[in-house]
């Protein structure tokens, strides 16, 4: 996703990283439907950011992604390390505020 301008708004001071293609495809995502992405609201060590490791193990990117639109109601977003599923993608966990309708 890559890191904040300063006029963008839907994403936290925390995103990682430099922005690509895809990243300005999320930021159009974000403004049109008026979301924030969680993952970037909370400050959390690289090796808690991760989402998908390469086959050798030597690149890891964030590729999961956790949006809202109620920035609020979230109180962490953070991947669970210990959840083996055999897959080269790890859990990301949302924890919110509030009942699910």
């Amino acid at each position: 996703m890559g890191t904040a301008a300063e006029a963008e708004s839907r994403i936290g001071r925390f995103a990682l990283g430099l922005r690509n293609e895809n990243g300005n495809r999320l930021i159009g995502l974000l403004s049109a439907a008026r979301l924030f992405h969680g993952n970037s609201i909370f400050m959390k060590k690289e090796h808690r950011r991760w989402t998908w490791e390469s086959p050798n193990g030597t690149t890891h990117a964030e590729i999961e992604h956790i949006l809202t639109n109620r920035r609020w109601c979230l109180l962490d977003v953070s991947v669970v390390p210990s959840f083996c599923c055999g897959s080269d993608h790890r859990l990301l966990r949302a924890k919110r505020i509030g009942e699910m309708k």
